[in-house]
């Protein structure tokens, strides 16, 4: 089992870190001994110890494969960053270049969507989306009404964190 969990500061409850173990606590001990392998978030951490403040380690998804788990740390990092996050990895993967390819329809299907739970939002771009061959571009323009600027910029964002829910949501009735 592989835990992809992120390194939160509680001073202002938000996340600095995100990665990838198979073994919370030998990792939790690695970061609060800070042994120089990312200047930045020893950093973090070394104001933390001496502010006398507890760094947060919480998991944000278990996964059984490695391959698997690797990929939604790469989501889980792009997601945060997509919020406007500040991240502290030394490393900020690609995931055009980490991911498998693959159409969201080929995830989705008709099954695992309810009405009552999903907002109706949600429920349009699910239909968008499992009618396959249509872009990014295309949905926003279709449910948002725009194709540029910060009302787009806000869409794609949106746009993004309905996707991750709705593949989300599409695991979890896997497990049921």
């Amino acid at each position: 089992m592989y835990t992809i969990y992120a390194l939160i500061d509680p001073r202002d409850g938000k996340v600095r870190y995100v990665g990838l173990t198979d073994n919370v606590y030998a990792r939790f001990l690695q970061h609060i001994r800070c042994d120089g392998t990312n200047a930045r978030k020893d950093a973090w951490i070394q104001e933390l110890k001496a502010a006398n403040v507890m760094l947060q380690m919480t998991t944000l998804q278990s996964v059984e494969d490695l391959k698997a788990a690797s990929a939604r740390e790469i989501y889980w990092i792009h997601h945060f960053l997509s919020l406007g996050i500040l991240l502290y990895n030394n490393v900020i993967p690609n995931p055009a270049k980490e991911l498998p390819k693959r159409p969201l329809i080929e995830i989705l299907d008709h099954t695992t969507i309810n009405d009552g739970e999903f907002t109706e939002l949600e429920f349009k771009v699910y239909h968008l989306l499992i009618q396959g061959n249509i872009s990014q571009n295309q949905i926003i323009k279709e449910i948002w009404g725009t194709s540029g600027g910060d009302k787009y910029q806000k869409a794609s964002v949106e746009l993004r964190q309905i996707i991750a829910k709705l593949l989300s949501d599409k695991k979890e009735a896997g497990r049921a």
